[in-house]
């Protein structure tokens, strides 16, 4: 489930004992009892990044996330305390107190984090945005925890990607999966009961038995039976000048799921017939909108969109704002999904010291694995897991998946 980037900087599976650090280097493995620690580099506060927007939401006055976070704060701080005291290098430390303070976004966190200030010591981050991060800023911050969602029912492998945009390719296949949840029992006819609406999400749409470390986009498209044919048809064909004029929804620039995803699958499928979506764009400016793929149906000169893998999970489809709604003689449907790529990625700053970034760690699985954690999975974040080698695991599929 994706939800968690639209509203949180900190969250938003294997449970084994710590035994585990990640070396400033981002690349190895420091085992635990090759690490000490000072009582000087013991640090009593550790403070978390969260989501302004997320933290300061008010209904009736009220800030409807304070009981949520404070619940979660005092959860994992009797956690965490509990796994210092039983280990012996920590035990005689004092015990440490967990805050939160607001963060404006994931560009905003990763710069504060990187000025190694006390004042901010850990967040989530979007893999995306942190490897490319890394790539002009090495060893400046230390990644060590990789989240965790339910997976969907139509999309539990990662390894999965594309091939050549037939009926054949796992991508295609994927989306007509979804289309079998989505089209075939049409989303507007959708009950809470029925697909088990809770608040949050259809929970008939994932399987929680299944954790997922990765998520990806999707291409939409819309019309009556006549349009979409038409658009399947440039799209076999690789004509991308009869496919890009059906008109284009997309998010912002800085936007993998709604964004760089889809582009690198438009540059694999129709090769040299296409550049770069902010060229084209710059080109063909009318057939390009910056909008919401859940409005596509409202929209006549456009009839493709990006969005998040099965962004319907999580948008309730009694919504005032009437998401993906068509006209009687037309309907959306999933053309293709795209790349995986890593899941968000738990980040230090640099001079946390390695003890109580492995503690961190252990407190996140087990809060997780005893159903303790009351903030991470209301925004998507339903399991957490160790970082052995940050290069391997996070930035080799990323390359991967945009390639």
């Amino acid at each position: 489930m994706l939800k968690k980037l639209k509203n949180f900087i900190l969250f938003s599976s294997i449970f084994s004992p710590i035994a585990f650090a990640i070396s400033c280097s981002n690349t190895g493995v420091v085992k635990q009892e090759d690490v000490s620690v000072s009582q000087g580099q013991w640090d009593k506060s550790i403070t978390f990044g969260v989501s302004e927007a997320w933290l300061n939401k008010k209904k009736g006055g009220e800030k409807v996330n304070k009981e949520v976070i404070n619940t979660f704060l005092e959860n994992f701080k009797k956690e965490f305390n509990k796994l210092k005291n039983a280990n012996d290098k920590t035990k005689n430390f004092d015990d440490v107190d967990f805050k939160v303070t607001p963060i404006q976004d994931f560009t905003v966190l990763l710069n504060n984090l990187s000025t190694d200030n006390p004042e901010l010591d850990f967040g989530i981050n979007a893999s995306g945005k942190l490897v490319e991060f890394l790539k002009n800023n090495p060893g400046i911050i230390t990644p060590a925890l990789e989240t965790t969602t339910n997976s969907f029912v139509f999309d539990k492998e990662k390894d999965k990607f594309y091939v050549d945009g037939t009926d054949s390719d796992p991508l295609v296949k994927i989306a007509k999966e979804i289309n079998k949840i989505f089209v075939e029992t049409p989303y507007a006819s959708w009950t809470d009961e029925n697909h088990k609406w809770n608040g949050n999400v259809y929970q008939s749409v994932y399987d929680p038995t299944v954790q997922a470390n990765f998520y990806r986009g999707m291409i939409w498209i819309k019309g009556n039976d006549e349009t979409l044919a038409k658009i399947k048809k440039a799209w076999n064909d690789k004509d991308w000048n009869t496919f890009r004029n059906f008109g284009i929804l997309h998010g912002k620039d800085n936007s993998f799921s709604k964004f760089k995803l889809e582009e690198t699958i438009l540059k694999n499928h129709f090769q040299n017939k296409f550049t770069t979506l902010n060229e084209d764009r710059s080109a063909h400016p009318n057939a390009y909108k910056q909008k919401s793929a859940d409005t596509l149906g409202t929209l006549d000169d456009f009839h493709i969109a990006f969005s998040e893998e099965g962004s319907f999970a999580w948008t309730h489809n009694k919504s005032a704002t009437k998401p993906f709604e068509t006209k009687a003689n037309e309907k959306m449907e999933a053309l293709i999904v795209t790349n995986p790529i890593p899941y968000d990625v738990g980040v230090f700053r640099k001079s946390v010291n390695q003890l109580e970034q492995n503690l961190i760690v252990q407190t996140f699985i087990n809060l997780a694995k005893n159903k303790q954690d009351t903030y991470g999975p209301l925004l998507g974040y339903n399991g957490y897991k160790k970082i052995d080698n940050f290069q391997k695991e996070i930035v080799e599929v990323y390359e991967k998946a945009i390639k």
